[in-house]
């Protein structure tokens, strides 16, 4: 999946591929979980040195002489590719074998995950196969903030880009409707709606506002992931710049989020506070160890819409719990101009994936496990 699941590598020197230029990989999983649709990632630079051949070539990722979806991503876009990705399936404790081999041409794969900013709104938005994200750029949104909006789908395919097209049609097609595909039933305003963050400041929450500038790094098969910038925090009389990056890959729930807050005061350390916007008849759930915090219940007040599940994950050993009128909130200090990552997302009832509380509450257990046990890659 991501850093949660960055793979630990090992390499052995072994003979006996069968190609000259072929590499075989064994991915185990570590713990007595089952994991689905896992995304592996191979660091393009550790392979290039222990096998030069391959570098420069389109690659293929072969399980069982079966070619799998892959993405080649540049992290850094500096041009240069940084990492290889793939997914599959782990049963408990297993370990499995593939083969990394030069490709005849560069592959196609049809794209479940998308990113795109939209004009003149301004908005970010976000999806992959199970759920969509959007965040704000300009006021055309209304009155907001850095807040992450959702959108329930409940098709595998991509949305976003036809329901903001479906805005300007005759006769319009609202997007705040279900016209068989979701809707966006999810009401953000100036909060921080589905687990975005800010800082505690003088005692209170302080939020970036909207952000001025953005890059998308990759949209692919698997992953999508983009950076935004925000300009317009002070903190006292200091500007403070925020960086976040936002990467979600296909068949999960949850944004992996880093955020990085470049500032003059000074001070050794600051307080990210992350959190979920309350909604009415919602059940708030927190687990593993209080870095889990979920909100389960109803989309709005017409049932036939089914429930929603937000949640975020601080995977840190310093955290606190709170909660005000508006939101329920994770927080916890981290040192000054170094990044922290949290992980926030959503699971619509409808979608048919996720379709109770219970079942949310052990996706999100299951998930911080895999944080805490990633996948061990071992190059022979």
């Amino acid at each position: 999946m991501r850093q949660k699941l960055s793979a630990v590598f090992l390499f052995i020197t072994v003979t006996g591929f069968a190609q000259k230029n072929d590499v075989l990989i064994s991915v185990s999983n570590p713990i007595a979980l089952s994991r689905y649709s896992e995304t592996v990632s191979i660091d393009l630079r550790g392979l290039f040195q222990h096998h030069p051949a391959l570098k420069g070539k389109e690659l293929s990722i072969l399980e069982k002489k079966k070619v799998l979806v892959s993405q080649l991503i540049d992290n850094d876009q500096d041009g240069i590719e940084d990492e290889l990705i793939f997914q599959s399936a782990f049963a408990p404790n297993e370990t499995k074998n593939f083969v990394i081999l030069p490709a005849e041409k560069k592959q196609q794969f049809t794209s479940v995950t998308d990113c795109r900013y939209v004009l003149p709104r301004a908005d970010l938005a976000w999806e992959n196969d199970r759920i969509a994200f959007r965040i704000y750029g300009s006021v055309l949104a209304g009155n907001v903030d850095n807040g992450t909006d959702v959108w329930t789908k409940r098709v595998r395919y991509p949305i976003v880009k036809k329901w903001y097209d479906g805005e300007g049609q005759t006769p319009k097609i609202v997007y705040h409707e279900d016209h068989g595909e979701g809707a966006d039933f999810f009401s953000v305003g100036r909060s921080l709606g589905a687990g975005s963050a800010g800082l505690v400041w003088n005692g209170k929450l302080l939020q970036p506002g909207l952000f001025n500038n953005f890059r998308i790094i990759t949209t692919g098969p698997i992953r999508t992931s983009f950076e935004v910038y925000y300009t317009s925090m002070m903190l006292d009389s200091f500007p403070t710049l925020v960086s976040k990056r936002v990467s979600l890959d296909a068949g999960e729930q949850l944004n992996m989020v880093t955020e990085r807050y470049i500032t003059a005061v000074k001070t050794d350390s600051l307080t990210l506070r992350t959190g979920l916007v309350k909604r009415k008849s919602v059940t708030s759930t927190r687990s593993g160890g209080g870095r889990i915090l979920s909100l389960w219940g109803p989309v709005n007040s017409e049932t036939v819409n089914g429930e929603l599940g937000t949640a975020v994950i601080l995977p840190r050993n310093n955290i606190t719990v709170s909660e005000d009128t508006v939101h329920c909130f994770i927080t916890a200090p981290f040192a000054t101009l170094q990044q922290i990552t949290y992980y926030s997302g959503a699971a619509w009832s409808r979608m048919g994936d996720i379709t109770g509380e219970q079942q949310w509450t052990g996706y999100l257990e299951g998930f911080l496990s895999r944080i805490r046990k990633p996948l061990i890659v071992t190059f022979q």
